[in-house]
């Protein structure tokens, strides 16, 4: 298996902390929470900021595989991040960048493996996703009002169709999204305006990686009070003056049975070293079985 490297950003951190010229060399994959590229061969000589996170070969295969199967986010075992990444993996240029080649192999076993260690250890934590989350913050709304209209809202919408209350879409370009393949189920019950635009009650769901600044001057004419806010620089960048559900602060509203959840992150990641192990060093003799430790 080749050496690659991944280099990775946390949101929460600095947002564009990773530059133009490093990205372009590689794979370039971001989520509401973080930034990932995907560079061939070693990379040990880059000029970084401190935030910035590197690894390489089998580090940098368990880190990824860990994030695949929401190890890393602030949800254990959240769903969202394993589906951008298969649209990531579909939508990357193969073809236009053949020096990037040697990542596709690498990608198809991440998801392959994303799915073993999902199906064994993850499925049974419960409802742990964004959706989730969502579905029980709209409840006592009857007007849903949603900033954003990227692949967070797509993940989003499943959900809240099911909901009773009115569901307004806020983006800068209305066409854009009405137009998007995955909008079209939802065109004749979900009404998209343009950022000119303001709500003037409900709920607030914020879905799109904005300033808190610009969010409480785009909200400075409304009546909005309650915001559930999906950013994932809420905790380091909040929205103030409102009544704020922040990313983080939603999930311990709906983590429960901590001591299974950890003895299965745990269970989780020993799986997802041995999965490294076996790629990188498919040799490597190891006396003792996994299978009894985490049953």
């Amino acid at each position: 298996m080749e050496i690659w490297t991944l280099i990775h950003q946390s949101r929460a951190s600095v947002k564009g902390a990773l530059s133009n010229d490093l990205t372009s060399k590689g794979l370039y994959w971001e989520t509401c929470l973080r930034e990932i590229c995907i560079l061939p061969g070693s990379q040990g000589s880059l000029d970084l900021a401190d935030s910035v996170e590197v690894f390489s070969g089998e580090a940098a295969y368990q880190f990824l595989l860990e994030i695949l199967c929401g190890l890393h986010s602030p949800l254990v075992g959240e769903t969202e991040v394993f589906g951008q990444f298969k649209e990531f993996f579909a939508k990357a240029p193969w073809k236009d960048q053949p020096q990037l080649g040697f990542f596709r192999e690498v990608a198809l076993k991440l998801l392959v493996d994303t799915k073993k260690v999902r199906t064994q250890f993850i499925e049974g934590l419960g409802s742990q996703s964004y959706g989730s989350l969502t579905r029980r913050w709209t409840q006592s709304f009857s007007e849903i009002h949603i900033l954003g209209g990227g692949r967070l809202v797509q993940d989003l919408m499943p959900w809240l169709k099911k909901g009773s209350f009115s569901k307004t879409i806020y983006v800068r370009n209305p066409d854009r999204l009405k137009s998007a393949e995955w909008f079209q189920e939802y065109l004749s019950s979900v009404k998209v305006l343009s950022l000119l635009e303001r709500p003037q009650r409900g709920g607030l769901i914020v879905a799109a990686p904005l300033k808190a600044r610009d969010i409480e001057k785009w909200l400075a004419s409304s009546e909005i009070k309650d915001v559930l806010d999906l950013r994932g620089e809420s905790k380091s960048d909040g929205i103030q003056n409102l009544n704020v559900v922040a990313l983080e602060e939603a999930f311990s509203q709906i983590q429960s049975n901590k001591e299974q959840q950890e003895r299965v992150r745990a269970c989780a990641v020993e799986e997802i070293q041995r999965l490294s192990q076996d790629l990188y060093h498919s040799q490597k003799v190891r006396p003792f079985g996994w299978d009894d430790l985490c049953a």
